[in-house]
C-alpha cells in the first residue's frame, strides 16, 4: 500500500493497492508509468483523494480487476492479456485516465523501458471517470494504445483445480501418534474452496496381557472452505466431514463386530498454502474432529484400545495447479 507523504496543507493522497504475483512488475513500476503518462507525479495533480485497488491473477490468460474510488464514486474495469507485463501497462493507463483523461490520451511519451517490460497492448476501451486535477504542462508524445472492456460489476475468476499430496501424523483415531499420508484435490472459486482427499494412517502395535493388535485406518474427507488470498499466501478455514474405516488385527483381541469398523467424524481446521511459482507450492494442514462413534477393542477382558473423543491431524505437503 502506498500513501502520499502528509504536508501542512494535507494534499490529496493516492492510495494504491497492487495485489499481483511476485513474477509481475511491482507497484513502483506501475506508478512510474502513470507518472510518464500524466507528465508529473500523480499526487501533484489530484484535487481529491483517489483510492485504486488492483488484483492480478492468471487463468487461461492474465486478468486484471481494477477498482478506483474518488469523492464517493467508484468504478471497476476487467482487463485480460497474454502477459503480466501487458497487464501492468494497462493498469498504468487506466490509473492515468482516472487522474486526467484528456491529458493522458494526448500524452505520447512511451513509458520508460526500465519501468515495466515492453509487451503488446492489452484489449481495452478508454472510458473512465474524471478526477479533478491540477493541469501539468502539455507533453508532445502519445502512449501505446490500450482498450479496456467496461464491466458493470467485477467478474469472478473462473474455478481452478489443484491437486495436493501431504504426509503427517494423526492422533486419537489410532493408538499413539500414527504417521501416514493423504492425497486429494481442491476446486477454488474465490472466495470459496471445496477440498476432498483420502488418507491412510498406521499406528504402532498395541499390547495388553499377552494379546496385541495392529491398527490402521483409511479416511475419505470432504471440506467446504472460505479462501483468503494475499499475493502468494492463501488461508482456507474449513468445516470437515470424514468417513473413517478402522482396521485392527492381532491375537487375543475381541472386535466390536469385525476387523473393520466404520464411523463418521465432524470438525474443522485450516489449510495454509504458499506459492513457490505460478503452478505449485507448499501446504500445511491442521484438523480437529469429533468421532460420532468411538469403537473399542479389548483383549479377553481388559481394554486394549478405544478411539479418543477428539481426533487431530497435522500434515505438510505440496499442491499443483492444473490448467
Amino acid at each position: 500500500m502506498l500513501w502520499a507523504s502528509p504536508s501542512m496543507a494535507e494534499p490529496p493522497q493516492l492510495t494504491f493497492d497492487w495485489n499481483a504475483p511476485r513474477s509481475c512488475p511491482t507497484e513502483q513500476d506501475v506508478l512510474a508509468v502513470v507518472t510518464a503518462h500524466v507528465g508529473a507525479p500523480a499526487e501533484s495533480l489530484l484535487l481529491r483523494p483517489l483510492t485504486v485497488r488492483a488484483h492480478v491473477f492468471e487463468e487461461q490468460r492474465w486478468v486484471l480487476e481494477l477498482e478506483w474510488t474518488s469523492a464517493g464514486a467508484s468504478e471497476q474495469r476487467r482487463v485480460e492479456a497474454d502477459s503480466c507485463a501487458e497487464i501492468a501497462r494497462a493498469a498504468a493507463l487506466l490509473i492515468a485516465l482516472a487522474i486526467d483523461p484528456a491529458r493522458s490520451i494526448r500524452s505520447e511519451t512511451e513509458p520508460p523501458a526500465s519501468s515495466v517490460p515492453s509487451s503488446p497492448p492489452a484489449e481495452a476501451s478508454t472510458a473512465a471517470p474524471a478526477v479533478p486535477v491540477r493541469r501539468a504542462p502539455e507533453r508532445a508524445s502519445r502512449p501505446a494504445p490500450a482498450h479496456v472492456r467496461p464491466a458493470a460489476r467485477p467478474a469472478r475468476p473462473a474455478p481452478r483445480l489443484a491437486l495436493a499430496a501431504s504426509a503427517g501424523t494423526e492422533f486419537g483415531a489410532l493408538p499413539g501418534l500414527a504417521p501416514g499420508a493423504a492425497a486429494g484435490m481442491a476446486t477454488v472459486f474465490a472466495p470459496f474452496e471445496l477440498q476432498a482427499d483420502v488418507g491412510a494412517f498406521r499406528s504402532s502395535d498395541e499390547t495388553a496381557q499377552g494379546a496385541g493388535g495392529r491398527f490402521w485406518d483409511l479416511s475419505l474427507a470432504l471440506r467446504p472452505c472460505a479462501r483468503l488470498e494475499r499475493n502468494a499466501l492463501a488461508l482456507s478455514p474449513c468445516l470437515s466431514a470424514e468417513l473413517v474405516a478402522l482396521n485392527a488385527a492381532g491375537q487375543g483381541m475381541r472386535y466390536p463386530s469385525s476387523h473393520w469398523v466404520r464411523f463418521v467424524r465432524l470438525g474443522g481446521g485450516a489449510r495454509a498454502s504458499f506459492g513457490l511459482g505460478p503452478k505449485f507450492g507448499l501446504l500445511l494442514d491442521g484438523w480437529l474432529q469429533l468421532p460420532l462413534r468411538r469403537p473399542e477393542f479389548t483383549a479377553d477382558g481388559p481394554e486394549l484400545f478405544q478411539t479418543k473423543a477428539v481426533n487431530a491431524r497435522l500434515s505438510l505437503g505440496l499442491w499443483h495447479l492444473l490448467g
